[in-house]
């Protein structure tokens, strides 16, 4: 859907047809932020669009990389294709070791969404590897939308779910609390049975 439609959505919610309160840049700044919001907690595959298969060349040997700064979640463990073109699945490493600064209590990071908020933003293998070329899917926050024909990396059914954050979002900042905080348990919900109801 087109952020100008999203807007629109979004002011229908906030009782305010035309600009008034809300600057078209005000809403669209709250609206990113909403999407951004939806895609890290719906799974994976609802949102397909977002997921990109990323390679990186390595030299040298290592046992880490830095994660894109789109980042949000593993979808498929990392491999390393050696130059020879031999295929070595890399399970991540055990992140014990990070609890104590994380305040996690996951003992394994893959296909968990706080693999991304390590303290240096990196994720660590169970072994060296070198020369060769690193991939892995990952599933991505969409593009900041800016312009009113650009479209949602959200998909269309589920597009409603950034409205409903974005305005409670919006109802917040003009201190209607509750109505903000009633739109938020819907959110909730829904995103509860998204999630559920296509396993």
């Amino acid at each position: 859907m087109q952020l100008s439609d999203i807007r629109t959505r979004v002011r229908y919610y906030l009782r305010e047809a035309t600009a008034n309160v809300w600057l078209d840049a005000e809403l669209t700044a709250l609206v990113n932020l909403a999407q951004r919001y939806i895609a890290s907690r719906l799974r994976p595959e609802l949102i397909p669009g977002l997921i990109v298969l990323k390679t990186e060349n390595i030299s040298g040997s290592t046992s880490s990389w830095t994660l894109p700064t789109d980042y949000i979640e593993m979808v498929s463990s990392p491999y390393h294709i050696s130059a020879a073109g031999a295929y070595t699945h890399l399970p991540l490493k055990s992140h014990e070791e990070f609890v104590k600064t994380s305040g996690f209590h996951q003992t394994h990071l893959m296909y968990q969404k706080q693999e991304s908020m390590l303290a240096d933003g990196k994720l660590y293998v169970q072994q060296t590897f070198s020369d060769g070329v690193l991939a892995y899917l990952y599933l991505k926050y969409p593009t900041d939308l800016s312009g009113d024909s650009d479209v949602s990396g959200v998909p269309d059914g589920y597009i409603d779910l950034v409205v409903i954050k974005a305005s409670a979002d919006a109802l917040v900042k003009t201190r209607q609390i509750q109505e903000s905080h009633t739109l938020l348990k819907s959110l909730e919900m829904r995103i509860e049975m998204a999630n559920k109801e296509n396993k």
